[in-house]
């Protein structure tokens, strides 16, 4: 449970921060829209765990908490305040960030791991969302180790 409230308030700053970056990722709804429930959200949130290996339709997604497509998009992005493919980069890069500490496994693996098809697809979001390469990363990690 602490780990996945962890992983939540990760999620959550790194959704902020690409919002900061960039305020037009979502097209304002002039707050029309009610923001998904804690539950709601925590459904997204396990569905996109559970899609972290492969891709994910919003037309599903939404299908599962009962909405349209375009009403779940709206009331995602009021909540989140990132695209439900956003969030699942997001989610993806925590993942690398845990399998990073794993000093067995190489950089293509944990892309795998994460859903990407290939080390460089893991690199730009890893940089994206991190600030740096998955490799400075987990060097960064062994020197905090020593």
């Amino acid at each position: 449970a602490t780990t996945e409230i962890y992983t939540r308030s990760l999620v959550g700053t790194a959704a902020s921060d690409v919002y900061k970056e960039d305020p037009e990722v979502l097209p304002d709804d002039g707050g029309s829209q009610a923001p998904l429930s804690e539950g709601q959200m925590q459904r997204v949130h396990d569905y996109l765990q559970s899609h972290l290996q492969g891709g994910f339709r919003i037309s599903e997604l939404a299908a599962t908490m009962g909405m349209s497509r375009t009403s779940f998009f709206k009331r995602f992005g009021h909540t989140a305040k990132v695209t439900p493919n956003q969030y699942l980069q997001i989610l993806r890069v925590e993942k690398a960030k845990q399998l990073l500490h794993k000093q067995d496994l190489s950089l293509i693996d944990i892309a795998f791991a994460c859903g990407y098809s290939d080390q460089s697809h893991l690199a730009r979001f890893f940089k994206r969302y991190v600030r740096m390469s998955p490799g400075r990363y987990r060097n960064k990690i062994r020197e905090s180790d020593v």
